[in-house]
């Protein structure tokens, strides 16, 4: 099976995030919906950049005092870090499942609280969880490693330009959302194409070529 950036979008997302944090360049990516720059959202979120993290396990509060164990929403695809306060990122690169009915669907349904033989279960999509949709509403989210830091409200999801397209504005229906394209993180780089193949090269331990004309990601 020939290698698809869906295979493997929420590792690139992180070295993109880590690439442009540390060349400065993430200012020259900005929310398709509010305009703000990715520079300007980081920083009136957590303020100093301590680490951008991958698959970060959250640990969930809810309004009621109580923890419940979480389903279907393992980890949060890449997280930004600062001294006290994180940034989520979700990264849904495909670009036939993502269509607007899901989108939209996934919100009407929101998260569900489950009685169990065990205890409790939150269950439901990471966006609704991260937008503190259905039983999630009011839940205070924390990272259990670094443990303590707080998942603020805003959260940013990362999607194809195609599939941006056709959506209506992400924030008109989850609140604090952001929306970045992920061609624009890649366009963001100092130099697109050979920098793009390198991460990919360095990401899956293949040969450091084509990938960005492949993948259409112009």
């Amino acid at each position: 099976m020939p290698l698809e950036l869906h295979h493997i979008g929420e590792e690139l997302t992180v070295k993109l995030l880590e690439s442009l944090h540390e060349t400065g360049r993430l200012r020259h990516v900005s929310c398709a919906d509010c305009k703000k720059t990715l520079a300007a959202i980081i920083k009136s979120t957590v303020g100093h950049v301590v680490a951008v993290t991958p698959q970060a396990r959250p640990h969930v509060t809810l309004s009621d005092g109580t923890s419940p164990r979480i389903d279907g929403m393992h980890k949060i695809d890449a997280v930004v870090v600062g001294d006290e306060c994180a940034l989520p990122f979700e990264a849904k690169l495909g670009t036939t499942a993502l269509a607007w009915s899901r989108v939209s669907g996934a919100i009407g349904a929101g998260c569900e609280l489950r009685i169990e033989g065990s205890g409790r279960a939150l269950d439901g999509k990471m966006w609704c969880l991260l937008a503190r949709t259905g039983a999630a509403k009011g839940a205070t989210v924390c990272l259990a490693h670094p443990r303590g830091v707080i998942v603020g409200a805003q959260w940013v999801l990362v999607a194809r330009r195609v599939v941006q397209r056709k959506w209506r504005r992400l924030d008109s229906v989850f609140k604090h959302s952001h929306v970045i394209v992920f061609e624009d993180l890649v366009r963001a780089l100092r130099s697109p194409s050979d920098d793009f193949d390198r991460i990919v090269a360095m990401t899956v331990a293949a040969p450091e070529s084509g990938y960005r004309q492949s993948w259409g990601l112009h």
